[in-house]
């Protein structure tokens, strides 16, 4: 194995050269160690005699993939692009120079490593949750370039994700709510009917921002939603106190018009938060964000009863399975749970009538008996 170790301007980096069928190769691989470099000039070797080899002044530099190719395919294709710029520069400032071709599974899980261990923006620690977002738009990159034919495989195929921490989802409380309505005032007073609109219809923040007049439909009581997460049509229902604000909001504007314009530029808001936090640090509701209205809005549809299937049309779902993380287990449902060991069946709290919740348990419950007496198998006992 020919290959020595090089300290460059940009880090350690390990050069190798050889002769095969009857010409001389010769590079660098950006590995932490020998074996590693070694590991990296036997996959080279077979490359070659395979005859995939790509020499590297053929492939394009990961940053220049990323602006020229990656980033305009994402606004076409992904509602996320935006955000995918941003994690695009944190990827260009760890890779530097390096090409497509030189990317490696280690190299991958060195920038994994990286993530992890750099602060964000703010001096805070980088939650795994984050990391696993950054690291899957480096996969989605590189996936694009497979699918051109730039790279044979994905190197990110294989590397096992972080395990994301317990992340306790913030609701609303009926009192904090109360008090935080009393600090949407004065110089704040914008905010309350963006707060209000949000808490009573579960929109996302960017959605609300950028609605359009046209969109806002008072004679059948919805919203219809163009610009979504998902990039899906959704209609939003609103009820008297959401339709309120929204016609409030409405009068004598144009049908283009934005219903939430900023009063001082007349263009959509960049940024509602340090005045939503200011209104949260006073009012004395401690860590609550503004994207926590939108869960509030699903906890209380799940206190209410609504089954979750309705709850993910309406907050634009596209897996129940968001919807269940989002919805954490509401009060009233604890205490049915516990009633069982009294009652030992699904009944309201105090023994009344059972709630949409119960009475959906209890289907499920009978649908399971009624399985094992006629022979047809109860599932695993230790499911």
């Amino acid at each position: 194995m020919a290959v020595w170790k090089y300290e460059g301007k940009r880090g350690t980096l390990w050069r190798y050269k050889f002769d095969l069928r009857g010409r001389t190769y010769r590079g660098t691989f950006r590995v932490r160690s020998r074996r590693e470099a070694e590991q990296q000039e036997t996959r080279l070797r077979a490359e070659i005699l395979a005859g995939r080899y790509r020499p590297p002044g053929r492939s394009p530099r990961l940053a220049d993939f990323i602006r020229e190719q990656y980033l305009p395919w994402a606004r076409l294709h992904k509602a996320s692009a935006d955000d995918d710029g941003r994690i695009g520069s944190v990827i260009e400032e760890f890779f530097g120079p390096v090409r497509l071709s030189e990317i490696t599974p280690q190299l991958c899980r060195r920038f994994q490593q990286w993530l992890l261990e750099r602060p964000t923006v703010r001096g805070r620690a980088r939650r795994p949750a984050t990391v696993n977002r950054q690291f899957n738009v480096l996969s989605r990159m590189l996936r694009l370039a497979v699918e051109q034919e730039l790279l044979e495989t994905n190197p990110c195929t294989g590397i096992s994700r972080l395990r994301p921490d317990d992340h306790v989802i913030r609701s609303l409380g009926r009192e904090e709510e109360a008090r935080l309505m009393k600090y949407l005032t004065a110089e704040r007073e914008h905010l309350r009917p963006l707060v209000v609109v949000l808490l009573h219809t579960g929109m996302r923040l960017g959605e609300l921002l950028s609605l359009r007049r046209w969109q806002v439909d008072l004679e059948q009581n919805r919203v219809n939603l163009q610009k979504t997460k998902s990039k899906r049509v959704r209609t939003v229902p609103l009820n008297s106190v959401a339709r309120a604000e929204l016609e409030r909001a409405c009068r004598g504007l144009g049908p283009d018009a934005l219903v939430f314009p900023n009063p001082e530029t007349g263009e959509q808001w960049r940024n509602i938060r340090g005045g939503f936090q200011k209104a949260c640090e006073l009012s004395g509701v401690p860590k609550f964000r503004l994207h926590d209205l939108r869960h509030t809005f699903g906890t209380r549809m799940a206190e209410a009863g609504v089954p979750l299937h309705r709850i993910a049309a309406m907050m634009g779902h596209a897996n129940i399975q968001t919807t269940m993380r989002y919805v954490h287990a509401s009060a009233q449902g604890l205490h049915e749970a516990v009633e069982l060991l009294v009652t030992g069946a699904p009944t309201g709290v105090g023994g009344g009538e059972l709630t949409g919740t119960a009475k959906d348990d209890e289907k499920d419950r009978r649908k399971i008996v009624a399985k094992s007496e006629t022979g047809q198998g109860a599932g695993s006992p230790n499911a």
